[in-house]
């Protein structure tokens, strides 16, 4: 069944995890990236909510890694409350290397 709603799904491992998020909201937390380009990489900690965008309906991985229970969002609300996508470059790219240059000064 495709999901026209929502296009943006949190999944956690309990329905506590659940229930605390619908009552006071997501929890940040720090996440530590790895960025590669041209000869260069960098690691950096990223505070962060993860989501998906991976239709539920081949999602299994997902779930099986990061739990059962997901919220869904539509990528609209998402917008309007801050909630930036995720940024994804490729390691050969002018804009990956230009990316590593810019957090080795920050």
């Amino acid at each position: 069944m495709k999901n026209k709603t929502f296009s943006n799904f949190h999944y956690t491992d309990t329905f506590g995890i659940l229930c605390s998020i619908i009552e006071n909201g997501f929890y940040y937390s720090y996440c530590k990236e790895t960025l590669k380009g041209g000869n260069n990489s960098i690691e950096y900690a990223l505070l962060m909510v993860s989501f998906c965008d991976i239709p539920i309906s081949k999602a299994d991985n997902h779930k099986n890694k990061y739990g059962k229970f997901a919220i869904g969002l539509k990528k609209k609300w998402a917008i309007e409350n801050e909630i930036s996508p995720v940024q994804y470059f490729d390691e050969k790219s002018e804009l990956a290397a230009s990316a590593i240059e810019s957090l080795k000064y920050s």
